[in-house]
């Protein structure tokens, strides 16, 4: 009873406090509320929120989905890494637990905040907006230079954001301006952003010099006060393979191919059919993302960008808001207009890839309006809905037979009938070597390797295995008397100045829990790094006859006892391209 007591002058002390502030808060300053869900993972540290309403010009949440990482929750503080000048502070609770009210104020703009996290997975934020801040990317009281990239075109955007109207001039200086330029407020509640004036132009290389600076110069009621800006560097790599085109019925949703960087950030924005700003996303971490702001109106033409946001070349929150774009549209069409489904897909094709993979393909489908995606069956149950014409079904069990059926869907939610029924079997596990097990000598012949027969002669390559699978010591032992200029197989290749080796390494799929077979090297730093093309080189540069061998160590003292299977390479060449072109490489040696 006493507890229950204690429990209820909590929540009404924690009511009272969050009326003080909202109370406090309304009489300085615009209110601002924003409304929706969320999801707390304490294992990742990580708040994924979704709004569906909100009023904040600045300096809050938008519409849609975003993330906050690196999440840290004490019995009354609140920190995330996003929002590093910020605290967020409560009255008592559970550390790790991030049910209650939380306020925080910002420590530049005087902006307070009052943010509630129900246990049913709703939350709320009301505002006091006094002064709007810049958010991610180097800048400070608003202001804010940014770093764009489209086709043939680098350039900075300058923006003060000013959504209630305090200022009465902003002008800015810095690299590319010539004496200084004076912004012009806009109708999105900024100077600048997008007009002409604020736009400093770079060409269509990359910019150099490097990080750029800027200082703003802003005038209101309290004077005239400066802040600056920096540049650091510009996204250069874009998207592709962007949809959706032409009519869509029903909710959008935006899918392209992302670049090879696990940790890029993705963003897509939508503007409506006079080219106003209507919904954005700006934390995609992967290539995907439904459409969930304001309803769309049958019959217009909605212009989107999807853009790189962030890369682990160029990031994010010390570039200055970096991103490279890339534009599409579409025409919206209620749901209810299409009522055709598309043909059923054809050709389907089930292969194992290794015991815990099966890869499928099939022919592609068509419709009145398009194809918008597919829906993969395993024994009668969804198991994916891939956009393409592919699909890779993994984690199964091994040495088990699956059966697949595929259907085609539009964007109208009409979906085709399923496919017939293909089969196949995942295979048994690679049993690993007994760890004991001497290690064998090379095999006598090379059939076992896919390499052009006759490019490099076998007495070019020594293999010297020594020691057992559980503590292998592998090493091999290129002749470049073999391959060098005057030697005895010269004829085969010269070596000359210029000429690198390469060393590989083919493991197979389903070890080391690999999905299918996947190519590793051996660098420079001799440590084993997935293969990357151009292939980075063991050794660079060797001259002409400088040298009769070249050893190299590719295990000393290692356990491979579970890389059965495995295929080591060796080459050379005047680059990794050439060396393939040329079959200048062959296999040397198997863990079997």
């Amino acid at each position: 009873m006493i507890g229950s007591l204690l429990s209820k002058l909590r929540t009404a002390a924690q009511i009272i406090f969050a009326l003080s502030v909202l109370l406090s808060a309304q009489a300085q300053g615009v209110t601002a509320t924003a409304s929706g869900t969320y999801t707390w993972n304490s294992t990742t540290s990580v708040i994924a929120w979704n709004f569906t309403s909100s009023t904040f010009t600045c300096d809050g949440p938008n519409l849609g989905s975003d993330t906050s990482t690196g999440v840290t929750i004490t019995a009354t503080t609140m920190t995330w890494s996003n929002d590093s000048p910020r605290t967020w502070t409560r009255l008592g609770g559970t550390a790790g637990d991030i049910v209650g009210t939380w306020t925080a104020t910002g420590s530049t703009t005087g902006n307070s905040f009052t943010l509630v996290f129900d246990a049913n997975g709703t939350a709320s934020v009301v505002g006091n907006i006094v002064l709007c801040s810049a958010g991610n990317g180097s800048g400070s009281n608003g202001v804010k230079a940014e770093a764009h990239h489209w086709s043939g075109r680098y350039y900075v955007q300058l923006q003060y954001s000013d959504a209630y109207g305090t200022a009465t001039s902003v002008t800015v200086t810095g690299h590319g301006i010539t004496g200084s330029v004076a912004l012009t407020h806009n109708t999105h509640g900024s100077w600048g952003s997008g007009t002409p004036e604020s736009i400093i132009s770079f060409g269509s290389t990359y910019p150099a010099g490097l990080p750029f600076s800027y200082t703003f110069s802003v005038t209101d009621a309290t004077g005239t006060w400066t802040a600056p800006s920096t540049v650091s560097c510009f996204q250069q790599q874009f998207v592709t393979n962007i949809s959706p085109a032409g009519n869509v019925y029903g909710t959008p949703t935006f899918n392209w191919t992302g670049i090879s960087d696990p940790s890029a950030i993705y963003g897509v924005q939508v503007n409506d059919g006079n080219g106003n700003w209507l919904w954005a996303n700006y934390y995609i971490s992967g290539s995907s993302i439904a459409y969930n702001g304001p309803a769309l109106t049958s019959g217009m033409t909605y212009s989107y960008v999807v853009s790189l946001q962030g890369s682990s070349a160029c990031n994010y929150q010390t570039s200055g808001g970096s991103s490279s774009s890339v534009a599409g549209s579409f025409t919206y069409v209620a749901s209810g207009g299409d009522t055709s489904p598309p043909t059923v897909p054809t050709g389907v094709n089930a292969t194992a890839a290794s015991p815990t993979q099966i890869n499928l393909s099939w022919t592609a489908s068509t419709d009145n309006i398009g194809v918008t995606g597919y829906k993969v069956y395993r024994n009668g149950v969804l198991a994916g809905s891939p956009a393409g014409t592919g699909y890779s079904d993994t984690g199964l069990a091994a040495s088990t037979a699956y059966s697949y059926t595929v259907a085609a869907c539009d964007a109208a939610g009409n979906c085709s009938a399923q496919s017939g029924a293909v089969n196949a079997q995942t295979p048994a596990p690679i049993a690993p070597i007994a760890p004991a097990t001497p290690l064998p000598p090379p095999p006598a012949t090379q059939t076992v390797f896919t390499v052009p027969v006759g490019q490099m002669p076998t007495a070019a390559v020594s293999v010297s295995p020594s020691g057992t699978f559980g503590n292998a010591t592998l090493v091999v032992t290129l002749d470049l008397s073999r391959v060098l200029a005057g030697g005895a197989f010269a004829g085969l290749g010269q070596f000359a100045a210029g000429y690198s080796i390469y060393v590989a390494a083919l493991v197979p799929g389903g070890v080391l829990g690999l999905p299918s077979a996947t190519w590793f090297v051996l660098p420079a730093t001799h440590s084993w790094a997935l293969l990357s093309i151009p292939i980075a080189a063991y050794m660079e540069g060797l001259a002409q006859n400088a040298t009769n061998s070249v050893t190299i160590s590719i295990v000393q003292g290692m356990d491979i006892s579970q890389l059965t299977g495995t295929e080591l390479y060796v080459g050379y060449g005047t680059s990794s391209e050439e060396m393939l072109a040329a079959g200048r490489y062959r296999g040397f040696y198997k863990a079997q």
